[in-house]
């Protein structure tokens, strides 16, 4: 059994490497998100934070830390460009009337936009 002081360099180690391998999880799927959406020049972000709590005797001595770590990722929301749909009352609807939302994918600004076959 080795002992590692909680160090940034010993944080690899820590919970039998289980944070290291989130935080190259998260550093890849930021890196990938980068090379999907370049136009995004919101930062990606991903972060480690290392929380520690003391346990103390019956005298108020901090006798050991219980420690936490966490990984967050930060990518930004994917938003699509505003879709124009047209409403539709669906037929046969029980339990009185209901509608739909639909969009025509060859006209996102035109619902009802005919093609020229």
């Amino acid at each position: 059994m080795a002992m590692h002081a909680i160090t940034l360099e010993e944080l690899r180690d820590f919970y039998d490497g289980k944070v290291a391998v989130q935080f190259n999880r998260m550093i890849a799927a930021a890196i990938a998100d980068c090379v999907d959406r370049p136009g995004v020049d919101k930062g990606r972000k991903v972060t480690v934070t290392v929380e520690l709590k003391p346990q103390t005797d019956e005298a108020g001595e901090c006798y050991n830390v219980e420690t936490t770590a966490t990984c967050k990722s930060t990518v930004p929301n994917f938003g699509s460009a505003p879709v124009v749909c047209q409403v539709r009352k669906i037929s046969g609807a029980k339990h009185g009337e209901r509608y739909q939302a639909v969009f025509n994918d060859m006209s996102p600004d035109n619902p009802d936009q005919q093609t020229f076959e």
